[in-house]
């Protein structure tokens, strides 16, 4: 019997996250590996604009179950500013992952931080 593991190409999972006050460091999940695969890249969709500011800013890291870390995204740059329901490409380079590897996204933040409004997490994966 097949499974999704079997079906070529792209497979997504989308996590739906509240919003995170400036002045708070948080992990949420984004993905539990329902097979061995690779974490091609992770899609932050924030549902309301982000104003990124050179000193008071908020750091986005994805990193594994270890804490070992993947990718990380400061918004501290006009270049980093995203419009409400524009999506950002964390590029996770083809991370290998067994079945049960946890995917987390990590805020953290500078002097007074940088609100993250609530936001959607696209999980892109392929499996091996």
């Amino acid at each position: 019997m097949k499974s999704i593991h079997d079906v070529a190409g792209m497979h997504t999972i989308q996590l739906s996250h509240p919003a995170i006050e400036a002045t708070v460091n948080r992990v949420d999940p984004v993905l539990y590996a329902p097979f061995r695969c690779k974490l091609v890249g992770v899609l932050f969709i924030p549902m309301a604009a982000i104003v990124a500011d050179d000193t008071d800013y908020s750091t986005l890291t994805v990193r594994d179950d270890e804490d070992n870390t993947i990718v990380t995204q400061s918004f501290n740059t006009q270049y980093d500013s995203l419009d409400a329901y524009e999506a950002m490409l964390l590029d996770c380079e083809d991370e290998e992952l067994d079945t049960g590897d946890v995917i987390n996204i990590a805020k953290t933040y500078a002097a007074s931080g940088l609100a993250i409004p609530e936001f959607l997490t696209v999980a892109l994966i392929m499996a091996r």
